[in-house]
């Protein structure tokens, strides 16, 4: 039985790993997902990370524990952008950094005005 037991375990810890449901959208926590070039005219709050004691088989889903992590830092900092730099997967954790960004909302532009309207017939 034990060794039944032993036989089956790995195979049931890889199916479990891809049983993750929640995916990251740019749209987490209010946040815009950007490259550097996207937030050049933008305010650079603070870099944020995230830390997952997954790793190894496991890693996909540390990786967005992490990653939902430093989201949640760069939200309670009042960031609208955030640049991912750097994804580490090493024996122990999973880990990721980011900065954020606070950039100026850009207002959308107003209508102009249209004048008396003249119908020929």
């Amino acid at each position: 039985m034990r060794s039944a037991f032993k036989a089956v375990l790995p195979f049931a810890a890889i199916a479990l790993s891809g049983c993750s449901s929640s995916q990251i959208k740019n749209t987490d926590f209010g946040l815009i997902v950007a490259n550097s070039s996207d937030v050049k005219n933008c305010l650079l709050m603070s870099d944020v990370h995230g830390v997952s004691g997954l790793y190894g088989v496991f890693a996909d889903t540390g990786l967005q524990k992490a990653r939902l992590q430093a989201m949640a830092q760069a939200s309670e900092l009042g960031a609208s952008h955030i640049v991912w730099t750097d994804f580490e997967v090493v024996y122990g954790s999973t880990t990721a950094h980011a900065d954020a960004y606070l950039c100026p909302t850009t207002e959308p532009a107003s209508e102009p005005e249209k004048g008396p309207q003249t119908h020929s017939a």
